[in-house]
């Protein structure tokens, strides 16, 4: 699961945005499982979270790249 948000981060750093629709980052989610448990990311330190429509989401850019860093 830290291998998709990697991806979801870095393509996210690329398009200098941190919210989008689930439908813009499907492609990152290899398989069943990363589609099915993406969004246990929001239990997670609040690396993730969903916005107020369905189908919303963001990372916080500071606390994933804090993450992936070890800190």
């Amino acid at each position: 699961m830290g291998e998709a948000l990697a991806r979801v981060y870095k393509w996210c750093k690329e398009k200098g945005k941190n919210e989008f629709q689930r439908k813009e980052i499907e492609h990152l989610l290899l398989d069943v499982n990363q589609k099915a448990r993406f969004g246990d990311w929001v239990f997670f330190g609040g690396l993730a979270y969903k916005g107020e429509k369905k189908g919303d989401w963001g990372i916080n850019m500071e606390r994933c790249e804090k993450f992936f860093a070890n800190k």
